[in-house]
């Protein structure tokens, strides 16, 4: 059983009919014109957000004794994907120790066919397969983050429920 965990709260996947989970790039950056016209990106910071939605669910979950002005852990749900050039791909430490990340050869044609692999510390060590052109590594983030939104929903009538929550990582 696949297990969403928020700020200690564990949500079973299988609790809810639709469940989606995004992450998106947030930072301190702003795209800057040089003189000639050339254009740079200025950037001192980046982090994620995340959205957690549930369209169906048979109930809610018991987030309302969160409390919103301080920083929760989350564990993840949605795989993220790393690519390189060689077999040995460096993770970030703030992921799911109770997943293991899993490695892909990438091959000429565009296939991913996955490899097996090790991981020592940070470092996802692929096998290397014969004819890969890259190689990728997945990987289940935890989170520190702040939530910035929560929505609730329920139809009476039809005794389905739904959520929404928005974090970004401190």
């Amino acid at each position: 059983m696949r297990v969403l965990t928020i700020g200690g709260i564990p949500i079973s996947v299988e609790s809810s009919d639709r469940i989606a989970q995004t992450y998106s790039a947030v930072g301190g950056g702003r795209a800057m014109r040089l003189m000639k016209g050339g254009l740079l990106m200025q950037r001192n910071w980046r982090r994620l957000r995340t959205t957690i939605a549930v369209s169906e669910a048979r109930f809610l979950p018991a987030l309302q004794g969160l409390d919103l002005d301080v920083p929760h852990v989350i564990q993840c749900l949605a795989r993220r994907q790393l690519a390189s050039a060689t077999p040995a791909i460096t993770l970030p430490t703030a992921r799911r120790a109770d997943i293991e990340p899993l490695g892909y050869a990438v091959l000429a044609t565009g296939f991913m066919a996955r490899t097996a692999s090790v991981l020592a510390g940070d470092v996802l060590t692929l096998t290397p397969v014969t004819g890969a052109v890259s190689y990728t590594a997945t990987y289940v983030p935890e989170l520190v983050a702040l939530i910035t939104e929560l929505e609730e929903s329920l139809d009476v009538r039809s005794a389905r429920a739904g959520w929404q929550l928005v974090a970004e990582e401190i």
